[in-house]
């Protein structure tokens, strides 16, 4: 079945261009093209789309007003295209969280739009699959979030018992979360440390991913391996994502520099539009990581599979892979090489994925050691790290 998008753009030239960019894939369908902000509300109220792309060149209206006014009342996956410097529009958007918007960076040349077909195309793929329904929740959060904004948030806190600390939330905004699985409160509260210095653990994910991590990161221990987290993001949202996950965590979180060395207690988040390699002189001694450009793998970059596969070199059967939620099987063969290694691999249930993609790659290819609930990601973790030091 096709997927009907809508386009919004105020060049006719630029509608038709894109139009027909999308269109060559014979998957995608543009069912109508407009030049007005108010004109694409009346489309998307009277007409049947699975995904909308947006530009920020739009005259009549604010693309932040068209954002709220379909979320609000006919919610529909939104693309987003924008400009080096339209990127504070973009930002502004993010902040709401609504899980179903989605960005591209674009060039210009010559005045004229510089999209790339595949990314535009993934994009529009990824968005298409969302299952609206288990947004409805983030949704109704954020716009009660808009509608008392000028009120004092409640302060909340919360017992951390796993790190003998109590974390203010007030501090956070509604979406963070943090698990109440005692048993994956006690092993965590419980984990010594042993195969802290030996032990690698990489995470990989994509659509989805963000919301996942905000709730699983906080629970890692201080006294945790290193983690590695390759996540599937437009550039320039890495680095808010790090920030947030460092604020909201009690081990530091970062975005990954090259030539930096691996330390346990650390997360590192790759960076986009790189791809992140382990590099070692002795195996299991002295690991740095490498920010290499180069093409896209599975269509994506950073790509999982060449996280993995440099890894496995080093690490060896000491690397636990986790692939989460996301579209594609980025993650699959490089899974494959640390299973074939020793090492674990966990992956996320399709019952907590937005989509079921990535996970289900591993799964499929009979090379995964547990399939976990994203409440129980940690506890299957360290259950790792212990059952293979």
């Amino acid at each position: 079945m096709a997927i009907n998008v809508i386009i919004a753009d105020s060049s006719r030239w630029e509608l038709d261009k894109l139009g027909k960019m999308i269109e060559d894939t014979g998957k995608i369908t543009v069912i109508d093209k407009t030049t007005s902000g108010i004109e694409l509300l009346s489309k998307v109220r009277n007409t049947r789309v699975d995904v909308i792309i947006v530009t920020t060149n739009i005259p009549d209206i604010s693309l932040k007003k068209i954002v709220l006014q379909i979320i609000n009342d006919y919610p529909v996956p939104i693309l987003l295209l924008y400009t080096k410097n339209e990127k504070s529009k973009i930002e502004e958007i993010d902040k709401l969280d609504f899980g179903i918007v989605d960005s591209i960076e674009i060039g210009v040349e010559n005045k004229s739009y510089v999209v790339s077909e595949v990314a535009l195309t993934t994009r529009i793929h990824i968005l298409s699959k969302l299952d609206l329904k288990k947004f409805k929740g983030r949704i109704e959060l954020t716009k009660s979030r808009m509608s008392t904004k000028d009120k004092q948030l409640s302060r909340i806190t919360i017992d951390a018992r796993r790190n003998n600390h109590v974390l203010d939330r007030s501090k956070y905004n509604e979406y963070d979360t943090f698990s109440e699985d005692p048993s994956m409160n006690a092993l965590t509260e419980l984990y010594s440390g042993k195969g802290r210095n030996s032990k690698l653990i990489i995470i990989g994910t994509s659509t989805g991913g963000p919301k996942v991590l905000n709730e699983i990161v906080p629970q890692f221990p201080k006294n945790f391996p290193a983690v590695i987290i390759v996540q599937h993001m437009p550039k320039g949202f890495i680095e808010q994502l790090a920030d947030r996950l460092n604020e909201i965590s009690t081990i530091h979180v970062k975005v990954a520099e090259d030539t930096e060395m691996i330390r346990p207690g650390v997360v590192y988040l790759a960076p986009s539009g790189l791809h992140l390699k382990l590099v070692s002189p002795t195996k299991n001694q002295f690991a740095r990581i490498s920010l290499v450009d180069g093409p896209n793998v599975n269509y994506v970059k950073p790509a999982v599979d060449v996280t993995l596969n440099s890894a496995v070199e080093i690490f060896g059967r000491n690397i636990i892979s986790v692939i989460m939620t996301g579209m594609g099987q980025d993650g699959k063969l490089g899974s494959e090489a640390v299973s074939k290694a020793g090492g674990k691999i966990i992956a996320l249930s399709k019952e907590d994925s937005e989509i079921y993609g990535m996970n289900r790659a591993v799964i499929e290819a009979g090379i995964v050691n547990e399939i976990l609930p994203k409440k129980r990601i940690v506890y299957g973790i360290i259950k790792a790290i212990e059952s293979n030091t």
